[in-house]
C-alpha cells in the first residue's frame, strides 16, 4: 500500500506567471496530468516514470496579488515512493527568472514526517503538532498545530480539551494519558528542511 505526503505550497513570482500557474491548477480537475496539460507541457514517455505524480490531486489553489509579486498557494497530495512532480513544473524554461521562491509544509502522519523550509515563519509559524484521543470515540482524532508550547496550550483550553488549570505539556500528558491511556498525548516537532526546488532566482 502506498504512502502518500500531503503538501501545501506558497510559491511567489510574477503576477503573470503565477496567475498562468493558478488557471492551469484550478482547471486541472484534481489531476497533475491535466495541469502538464494545460500548460501545454509534453509528457510523452514519462507516463511510467511519472505515473504517480500524474495521480496526485491538486486542491483549492489561490492567489493574492501582493504590490510587486503575487503568492500562489495550493495543495498536492502525492505517493512518497514516487516523490513529486513540482521540480519537473517550475523548471520549465518559460517560467525562468518568473517564479522566486517556493515555500512548503509537507506532512505523513504515520510515519511522523512533518517538514517546512518556512524558517521565518512567513507563510507557515507552526512548529509543533499536537495530537490526541477525541472525548466521543465516533469523533476524529484531535490535531492541533502550533507556533509554540504556549500557542498549544492555548489552542487546547480555547477547545475545551483539557482543563484550565493545566498549563505545561508534562502535566497535560500526565491527564490525557491517565484518561486514554498511556502515550495518548503526543507532541511532534516540525523540522526545518530545506527544499532542493525552493529557490529559483
Amino acid at each position: 500500500m502506498a504512502t502518500y505526503i500531503f503538501t501545501t505550497y506558497w510559491v511567489e513570482g510574477t503576477k503573470e506567471a503565477i496567475h498562468q500557474l493558478h488557471d492551469a491548477i484550478a482547471n486541472a480537475e484534481g489531476w497533475t496530468s491535466k495541469a502538464f496539460e494545460n500548460l501545454g507541457i509534453n509528457t510523452e514517455g514519462k507516463e511510467d516514470e511519472y505515473s504517480g505524480w500524474f495521480r496526485a490531486e491538486w486542491c483549492q489553489p489561490e492567489v493574492e496579488d501582493k504590490d510587486d509579486y503575487s503568492v500562489l498557494k495550493f495543495e498536492e497530495y502525492y505517493p512518497w515512493e514516487r516523490g513529486t512532480m513540482m521540480p519537473d513544473l517550475f523548471e520549465e524554461e518559460r517560467f525562468e527568472g518568473k517564479l522566486t521562491h517556493l515555500y512548503y509544509y509537507a506532512e505523513e502522519r504515520d510515519s511522523g514526517l512533518f517538514q517546512t523550509n518556512d524558517e521565518e515563519g512567513k507563510y507557515f509559524p507552526n512548529r509543533l503538532v499536537i495530537s490526541m484521543p477525541p472525548e466521543d470515540e465516533d469523533d476524529e482524532w484531535v490535531w492541533i498545530y502550533a507556533k509554540d508550547e504556549a500557542d498549544a496550550v492555548r489552542q487546547l483550553h480555547e477547545q475545551n480539551l483539557i482543563p484550565e488549570a493545566l498549563n505545561d505539556f508534562a502535566s497535560i500528558k500526565q491527564y490525557v494519558d491517565e484518561k486514554f491511556g498511556e502515550d495518548s498525548f503526543e507532541v511532534a516537532t516540525i523540522d526545518e528542511v530545506y527544499h532542493p526546488f525552493a529557490d529559483f532566482m
